[in-house]
């Protein structure tokens, strides 16, 4: 709606002549720019974001002694069968290369077995303990 004031105060003929036109004018553009500037004010968050809901794993992993210098054993290659539709396969069949280094800065990770219980607690965790709903 202030913008139509706006756009429209300049082509109006309020009645006004010279400078008390160009003075009712610019005190119209100067409300709407103000209430746009205040529109746009939200409060402040009562709570931080939550980013990361690790419980303090990935401290701890930080914090925990340097595990020992060792060469890395990887294959050659690294071959998957293909999984997909008809119409999109996905085929990995990939060379591996590892450069020469005493250490090297990776996390060492194990394959995880995602099960209905480990999915649900997860579901639970990013919603927060607020219902979630599905498609009937």
């Amino acid at each position: 709606a202030c913008a139509c004031l706006c756009a429209g105060a300049g082509k109006s003929k309020i009645g006004l002549q010279g400078g008390e036109a160009d003075e009712t004018i610019q005190g119209i553009h100067n409300l709407c720019v103000a209430s746009v500037l205040l529109a746009a004010c939200q409060p402040s968050p009562r709570q931080d974001g939550v980013v990361n809901q690790g419980h303090g794993q990935l401290e701890q992993k930080i914090q925990a002694a340097p595990v020992a210098a060792q060469q890395v054993e990887a294959p050659a290659t690294l071959r998957l069968d293909s999984v997909g539709t008809k119409e999109f396969q996905v085929v990995v069949d990939a060379g591996i290369t590892v450069p020469e280094a005493a250490r090297y800065p990776v996390a060492q990770i194990e394959q995880r077995v995602v099960t209905t219980e480990w999915a649900g607690e997860r579901l639970r965790i990013m919603a927060k303990e607020n219902p979630v709903f599905t498609y009937v």
